[in-house]
């Protein structure tokens, strides 16, 4: 695993601490090792770590598990839920006292639709599996729309495929959506590439979520789908986005997936007729944060609304 670099702060005193933390420790490793260290050593008894949202994180989950990115602050601070701790205080989340949610203008529908074939074990850049990094791009992404003052707008649904598909996630509301949940798209999958039998699954729920409204606001979907092979049965493939691309409160934004510095023209070229629009609607990603800015600014656009 490669080292993220984090600024822990003292909740007690702000003093700091910038250091490099291997992504494969655990935090209660971490913690016992920074309340060592002269920043931290006020900080008597059962101590916790949490973000700048006042989230405290799980003793023994690994890095690499909390989608934390370079340079993110992370706090120390007293256990108030520990009856024995003379310190103990309620900890309020640090989010800015505005930071309010805005009302529901639109509901969008996001489907990942997420390629499951057994290519989807071979690594990408970073040396990381691609079905690892598609989880981790889709776990991350639903982490940063979970803490926008726009989250009462967005529901999403998971999509997995080989030549047959299924749902990993129902449409779910945002607001109850597990952030932390396994998005890895080879479960009960692994064999061939057949991109229609997602976007089949992805139609039918999209149907669904206009037929049925929950509000009266504005309904839409975008399909985000995934692929990293040639599919099977291009021409099946077309007829169904054809159809798709038919309803007009529907679009498809889709993305290539593979390593730097490898080609596949036919595939490629396949996943850019899906989209709606072949030049913004598809993108080449390589990576877990490439992949999550696909994502994000996809939604961003097609929505019309800025994630923050």
């Amino acid at each position: 695993m490669s080292e993220i670099f984090l600024e822990f702060i003292n909740e007690t005193n702000n003093n700091s601490s910038k250091c490099a933390v291997d992504s494969n420790d655990t935090v209660r490793d971490t913690i016992d090792l920074l309340l060592d260290e002269n920043e931290f050593n006020n900080l008597n008894g059962n101590v916790i770590l949490k973000t700048e949202r006042g989230e405290v994180l799980n003793n023994d989950k690994r890095f690499h598990e909390l989608n934390l990115k370079d340079n993110s602050k992370l706090f120390l601070s007293q256990n108030s839920s520990d009856s024995n701790n003379f310190q103990a205080k309620v900890t309020d989340p640090l989010v800015p006292p505005d930071d309010i949610l805005s009302p529901q203008q639109f509901h969008q529908l996001g489907i990942f639709v997420m390629d499951g074939s057994g290519s989807m074990n071979e690594l990408t850049n970073g040396n990381i599996k691609k079905k690892d990094a598609v989880n981790m791009a889709i776990r991350d992404l639903l982490t940063r729309f979970k803490v926008s003052r726009k989250k009462n707008n967005f529901s999403f649904s998971v999509v997995a495929f080989d030549f047959t598909a299924s749902i990993q996630t129902a449409t779910t509301p945002l607001k109850n959506i597990d952030e932390n949940g396994n998005y890895d798209p080879m479960i009960n999958h692994g064999s061939g590439t057949y991109i229609h039998s997602g976007l089949e699954e992805a139609q039918k729920l999209a149907k669904d979520f206009l037929t049925n409204p929950t509000s009266g606001v504005p309904h839409s979907v975008i399909i985000l789908l995934l692929s990293d092979g040639e599919c099977h049965q291009p021409d099946r493939t077309r007829e169904i986005a054809k159809s798709i691309k038919k309803i007009e409160k529907i679009t498809i934004c889709t993305t290539f997936f593979s390593r730097t510095g490898e080609n596949n023209t036919v595939a490629e070229e396949l996943m850019k007729e899906i989209a709606s629009d072949p030049i913004i609607g598809f993108k080449r990603t390589y990576d877990p944060e490439t992949l999550r800015n696909f994502f994000e600014s996809s939604i961003s656009r097609v929505s019309g609304v800025k994630i923050s």
